[in-house]
């Protein structure tokens, strides 16, 4: 759905930076692709919504600074804003009961009560922590600083937008959502809860579909400066050479990212596309747990067609969190599982279903980067039960 969602953020993107398209097929177009942005994925949703207000305002405030009667652009218009605002809201509130809207307001006022009290916490600032948090390896390391380093980048290209705006060939429209962006990618850094909302590789991952041009240009800015305090001329050479150096550390920061480099080292490898044998044998405790929280072994499905059919409807299932999230739903069409963990006592004659990670791995899951525990701490309950189903790698009692 994300995916999906920003495929229509990127067309809007272009449809801001295009201005040879006829003005009344431009604006058909941008609420087309604004209004399928809302039915895609509530979460980029809500950070548009967010996004066209803090643009609004900053054209508003630049209209009013140059005696400006009113906003020109599509995307920036009160008429727009309030078109999109309305739509996705009574989409919302018409697809999920408001749920999505009251997890907004309930998140809104946690950073709000404790924006003051734990700016820059780490416990609190997902963003920070994730900074200051240890890595497993050497080779982790590094690639927390080849990101550091491109998120400097970034920074630098920013201001410089800031200070040569009229130089640089950018469309206002674009330079303002690239500025909330900015802050917002900053905001998931600094403010608490705020990153941990919509998991801060998430919200890295959206901010960059603006912010990933201003890694160049802040990179080259960056060795235009160095080449200014050694009193050198930036000749074309130089020029060249620079963009040699940006290529070859954007080639580097690939392979980190993509997992390639765990993977030829046995390092940790997370890569479900390339390591999934490599995380079985080699990867840690986390690496395991984020591994079987996306992966879904063949096994895990007989188990939750079997309980599907021959379930009693009136039984309640019990499991762990991403049985109940995953396989459940997606297999066993059971949406209505109960969560399972080591204070949970299931009602007598319900079934337990337990995965492929809880019977192989010994250990169960609580929730979306929440702390695991180890199968053998619910064993007394389960051998009370009845062994209804076996596969040899998921199981099911009752």
């Amino acid at each position: 759905r994300q995916q999906v969602a920003e495929l229509f953020l990127v067309l809007l993107i272009l449809l801001m930076i295009d201005k040879n398209m006829d003005r009344v097929k431009r604006a058909g177009l941008i609420t087309i692709f604004a209004f399928s942005l809302a039915v895609s994925h509530y979460g980029l949703s809500y950070l548009f919504i967010f996004s066209l207000i803090a643009v609004y305002g900053l054209f508003f405030l630049n209209a009013r600074r140059n005696n400006q009667n009113k906003v020109t652009e599509i995307v920036t218009t009160r008429r727009f804003v309030t078109l999109y605002i309305t739509f996705a809201i009574a989409w919302y509130m018409y697809v999920s009961s408001s749920s999505a809207l009251e997890t907004i307001v309930s998140i809104g006022d946690h950073i709000a009560s404790s924006v003051f009290t734990d700016f820059l916490n780490p416990e609190a600032a997902e963003g920070i922590g994730i900074i200051m948090k240890e890595t497993t390896s050497p080779l982790h390391d590094i690639s927390k600083y080849l990101h550091l380093i491109a998120q400097f980048f970034i920074a630098i290209g920013i201001f410089t937008l800031m200070l040569k705006r009229k130089e640089m060939k950018f469309e206002e429209a674009h330079a303002a959502f690239s500025y909330v962006a900015f802050m917002i990618c900053f905001s998931g850094i600094a403010i608490p809860f705020f990153a941990s909302s919509l998991n801060t590789s998430r919200l890295y991952h959206i901010t960059l579909i603006f912010l990933a041009p201003f890694c160049v240009i802040g990179g080259m800015t960056f060795f235009r400066m160095v080449n200014h305090a050694v009193k050198k001329s930036w000749t074309d050479r130089i020029v060249r050479s620079s963009l040699r150096v940006l290529s070859v550390f954007f080639a580097i920061l690939l392979l980190f990212n993509s997992g390639w480099v765990y993977e030829i080292a046995k390092d940790h490898p997370g890569s479900i596309s390339l390591s999934q044998e490599n995380i079985k044998m080699y990867g840690g405790a986390q690496d395991k747990a984020s591994f079987y929280a996306s992966y879904t072994p063949e096994q895990d499905v007989f188990g939750a067609r079997w309980l599907s059919g021959n379930k009693d409807n009136e039984i309640k299932v019990y499991a762990d969190w991403w049985s109940k999230e995953h396989v459940l739903q997606s297999y066993g069409t059971l949406a209505n599982a109960k969560f399972l963990d080591n204070t949970t006592n299931p009602t007598i004659g319900s079934y337990i279903y337990m995965r492929y990670y809880n019977v192989i791995l010994d250990a169960m899951s609580r929730g979306v980067h929440i702390e695991e525990y180890n199968t053998s701490e619910i064993a007394p309950m389960l051998e009370e039960r009845n062994e209804l189903y076996s596969n040899g790698k998921c199981r099911i009692y009752k």
